[in-house]
């Protein structure tokens, strides 16, 4: 058989430096450029206030039969907007209270997503080993999947609006298209 040679080469490994995009260097060689250029460097959140330790706002709907439970301003208006049409019902029951909850959250969730676009946009660009490139905040795909929720949830608590009855201006071949 032949010899084997062996494989100990000294053979120096080469570095570059690699741009992240928020502009800072690393020192990467060719073998690990990619993933470093991928990891780029992490940016710790930055808190933000809770709004339930916030004290009790004073608006009208505190003096409801059924106040709003939390005190974010968009929870408490989408709350005002829809527990009248909820409560006044023949078929209501105390549970339908918890679902007008998640509904109000997912109201206050989609404006929240709203604002972080309208400040960000829909895109952002990422500089890789291959060149740049544009894609889309994940808050895109978790915006649509919120009103996609807030659809579900209207349909559970029937706030759909309904067909008008009254014939007023209305043809009477008009109707039956609605049928």
């Amino acid at each position: 058989m032949a010899k084997k040679k062996p494989t100990t080469s000294k053979k120096k490994v080469k570095t570059r430096n690699v741009q992240l995009s928020d502009g800072s260097v690393i020192k990467a060689n060719n073998n690990n450029a990619r993933r470093v250029k991928s990891a780029g460097k992490s940016v710790p959140n930055t808190p933000t206030v809770d709004e339930e330790g916030l004290p009790e706002p004073t608006d009208a709907l505190a003096s409801l039969k059924y106040p709003p439970p939390k005190k974010n301003p968009i929870f408490r208006q989408s709350w005002g907007r829809f527990i009248e049409n909820v409560t006044s019902r023949e078929n209501f029951k105390p549970g339908h209270l918890s679902t007008l909850e998640i509904l109000c959250d997912l109201y206050a969730e989609l404006e929240a997503l709203n604002k972080f676009l309208r400040m960000n946009g829909m895109s952002f660009e990422v500089i890789m080993v291959n060149g740049k490139s544009r894609r889309m905040y994940p808050e895109v795909a978790q915006r649509d999947k919120v009103r996609a929720q807030i659809q579900q949830y209207s349909r559970f608590l029937d706030l759909f609006p309904k067909k008008d009855k009254s014939s007023r201006g209305m043809d009477p071949g008009e109707d039956s298209e609605w049928d």
